[in-house]
């Protein structure tokens, strides 16, 4: 229990500090290589975001961490990571999935959650990538680039807005 307190006090701290250290998005390069992020315990078409990721652009490249409310050893479709992936610092313990998300340098990173956590807020903010979207959490407004207001389980209608904003920002041929 206070084990869980230190934990949520440290990742606050930690998302504080990639906020502070994000300097906005970067000038268009086009788009090539895409990471996607989702809650899989609020999405339940993961192939039809997957699917959503690669028609952006048929030459990209896409890397997705999906957060899940337990880590299964068969379930290996995406990359997968929980809340046990952080220690009581903030820190993550395994290195493994979390880290090489983290490491990658994306062109676009699509945030695929509307429900506030934590633990998906600060990898997005410590993600490094050109241009941020996601959806629209209250009372969280530094996180993304770009807040596309539909409902998770309308992924053509997220993929549409999206694809009209990026061409309305030249960020897509």
């Amino acid at each position: 229990m206070f084990l869980d307190f230190l934990k949520e006090k440290s990742i606050k701290k930690n998302l504080e500090v990639a906020i502070k250290n994000y300097s906005g998005p970067s000038p268009s390069s086009g788009i090539k290589r895409i990471g996607l992020l989702i809650d899989a315990t609020q999405v339940e078409q993961l192939e039809g975001v997957m699917g959503m990721a690669s028609e952006l652009k048929a030459n990209s490249q896409v890397t997705t961490l999906c957060y899940v409310n337990k880590v299964r050893k068969g379930f290996h479709a995406f990359s997968t990571f929980d809340s046990g992936a952080v220690n009581w610092k903030g820190h993550f313990k395994r290195k493994g999935e979390v880290e090489y998300f983290l490491n990658q340098t994306f062109d676009l990173l699509i945030s695929y959650y509307s429900q506030d956590n934590m633990l998906l807020r600060y990898i997005t903010a410590a993600a490094d990538a050109h241009f941020k979207v996601g959806f629209p959490i209250k009372g969280i407004r530094q996180l993304n680039d770009l807040v596309i207001d539909t409902a998770t389980d309308d992924v053509g209608g997220f993929a549409t807005e999206l694809i009209n904003y990026l061409r309305i920002l030249n960020r897509f041929d």
